[in-house]
């Protein structure tokens, strides 16, 4: 689960009838996309991402796929126990690898422009600044000591021109 700390504008989901799909060609990525809803959790906003399994969430809050600005997309690295989850091996993307989302018979392609890791409260990394973008997340830097992953690995994606 993902604590927020900000206030966000929550926007209506676009999703269409048929299901919506990423694939990451270059790391045989196939998942099914479902939303990752913002609960209230101790006072705190959070992202619910308990139901992904083997799916990837949007974040509520973001733009939908193709309205401007930053989508976010997370998934998981692993399971509780230890067995790969769908990002397992997103920290193998290169620059320059292709990123498809498939909704309702229309493919929107990005590029890879950017990969880092950050901490795993930065919230910057989910922040709109105008830009269309496609921001993928998951956890990264397991420490053995605490049980808890403490970064988050971030890809950074644009959408090429159709």
């Amino acid at each position: 689960m993902v604590v927020l700390f900000l206030v966000l504008t929550v926007l209506p989901v676009q999703a269409g009838s048929d299901e919506v799909v990423l694939e990451i060609p270059s790391l045989k990525i196939r998942a099914s996309l479902t939303v990752v809803n913002i609960e209230m959790q101790n006072g705190a906003a959070v992202w619910n991402t308990e139901q992904l399994g083997m799916k990837v969430g949007h974040l509520q809050g973001t733009p939908w796929i193709g309205q401007g600005g930053n989508t976010v997309i997370g998934g998981h690295y692993d399971f509780p126990d230890g067995s790969p989850s769908v990002f397992y091996r997103l920290n193998r993307i290169h620059l320059g690898d292709e990123i498809l989302i498939r909704q309702d018979n229309i493919e929107t392609l990005y590029l890879v422009t950017e990969k880092k890791v950050v901490a795993y409260d930065d919230l910057s990394v989910v922040s709109q600044d105008g830009a269309e973008r496609l921001t993928l997340l998951t956890c990264s830097g397991y420490d053995a000591n605490s049980g808890q992953f403490m970064n988050r690995l971030v890809i950074i994606a644009t959408p090429v021109a159709g």
